[in-house]
């Protein structure tokens, strides 16, 4: 699959595999740092996310989707910016 190009560091953090537990412990340490009406609205969000898409196959198939778009918008010589 392309991907949008971006800095390395983003890219290792991308490509890592995550176990559940990695995945639900990086979610719960990045929502520790919000509060207040911020993290009201990244909980609906995933909230609303979760009742939309409800299986991993869903989710995939959206992101699937949605990554293609992404790359359609993106000029194909990227000097032309």
């Amino acid at each position: 699959m392309k991907h949008l190009p971006y800095s390395r560091e983003v890219a290792l953090v991308e490509e890592a595999l995550l176990t559940p537990e990695q995945a639900r412990d990086r979610l719960a340490m990045a929502m520790r740092e919000l509060e207040g009406e911020e993290l009201e609205n990244l909980t609906g969000l995933i909230d609303w996310f979760r009742r939309r898409y409800p299986s991993a196959l869903d989710r995939l198939r959206y992101l699937r989707r949605k990554n293609a778009e992404a790359l359609a918008r993106v000029p194909r010589d990227p000097h032309s910016l």
